[in-house]
Order: structure tokens, then C-alpha cells, then sequence
């Protein structure tokens, strides 16, 4: 959760949320609130992007993929521009 500070005539946002740490400060409450409001959503979706390890593909993995996906399509031709990308 963010909190928001009234220092002086401005307003610092901190945000401490899933290892992430940041802060800035805004002149009117009203873009600290909107700001604040921004990045904790922008920090909620980052896992969604956040691919397991387990679940990630080499680019050799991915090649290896594409030419089974091909031979399958019998796409002889195609195949021999993908191993190209093997070498």
C-alpha cells in the first residue's frame, strides 16, 4: 500500500510492495493519489508477465519446436530455413 506524506508544500508517495521499493514526490495530493494508485497496479500485473523458470524455452528449444511443428505440416522445404538458424 502506498503511503503519502505532506512534507512542507508537497506530497511524497512510497510504495513498498512484493520487493519493490519506490518513491516520488508531487507538488498536489491529487497526482501523489493517481500516481500512487498507477504503479501499485503496474507492480500487481508484473507477475502476471513473470514466467516461471521451469516454464521457459531455450531458443534452440524453440527451433527444435518450430521444425517438429513443420515435419508434422510436411513442410520439408521450410524445415531446411529453420536448421539454418541451428548452426
Amino acid at each position: 500500500m502506498a503511503a503519502i506524506t505532506k512534507i512542507k508544500d508537497s506530497f511524497r508517495v512510497q510504495i513498498r510492495k512484493k520487493n519493490i521499493e519506490i518513491s516520488k514526490t508531487f507538488n498536489k495530493e491529487e497526482d501523489a493519489i493517481l500516481w500512487a494508485k498507477y504503479k501499485e497496479n503496474l507492480i500487481d500485473c508484473i507477475e502476471v508477465f513473470d514466467v516461471p523458470l521451469k516454464e521457459m524455452v531455450t531458443l534452440r528449444e524453440a527451433i527444435e519446436l518450430k521444425i517438429n511443428a513443420l515435419s508434422s505440416a510436411k513442410k520439408s522445404k521450410d524445415i531446411q530455413d529453420i536448421k539454418i538458424l541451428l548452426i
